[in-house]
């Protein structure tokens, strides 16, 4: 149920027909393999600084997201 949970994006729901269980066991049967595969310590995904390393630049951009008016028709009662 995990693996075609991770493999194929189906949801949760879709699951819980599948497999003839409650989206509630779903759930719970999801995260605990999830927790059990992190557990055993060879899942793990190295850390920030990790990926992050030394030499890596960051670059920032600003975006001015002030507010502007908008053009917008006139109602008038001709056009109503």
């Amino acid at each position: 149920m995990s693996l075609k949970y991770w493999r194929q994006y189906i949801t949760q729901k879709e699951l819980s027909y599948e497999f003839e269980v409650g989206e509630a066991t779903t759930h719970d049967t999801i995260v605990w393999v999830e927790h059990a595969l992190v557990g055993c310590g060879k899942f793990s995904l190295p850390g920030k600084k990790a990926l992050v390393g030394d030499e890596t630049e960051v670059e920032v951009v600003l975006v001015d997201v002030t507010k502007s008016p908008v053009e917008r028709l006139k109602k008038t009662k001709k056009r109503l």
